[in-house]
């Protein structure tokens, strides 16, 4: 996912989607090994939540709840999800990482 769309705020301060309105955007993004220096750079724009989950059910429900209530706010908060299962070292660093 390309996350230039959010260094561009309207003149309320609110972030603009890329695309239009009732499309596929959301405001969650997978915080993967590779794109993590531009994960921390982004929460210096915008409010960022960081969820470290799994694959159990009561997990993937509240990633899906969580994920819902982020993409309503419309660009005013963003989800950094990360699948510990995927990437066990980097969900162990993310207690240091400077969010």
């Amino acid at each position: 996912m390309d996350l230039s769309a959010l260094s561009g705020a309207s003149p309320s301060g609110q972030q603009q989607p890329s695309s239009a309105p009732g499309s596929n955007d959301s405001w969650v993004i997978e915080a993967e090994p590779q794109r993590l220096q531009e994960v921390v750079q982004l929460s210096s724009r915008v409010p960022l939540l960081v969820l470290i989950h799994s694959d159990d059910p009561t997990s993937q429900k509240f990633r899906d709840t969580l994920s819902q209530a982020v993409d309503a706010k419309g660009g005013r908060a963003v989800l950094a999800t990360i699948d510990a299962a995927a990437n066990p070292q980097l969900a162990q660093q993310a207690g240091q990482l400077p969010w």
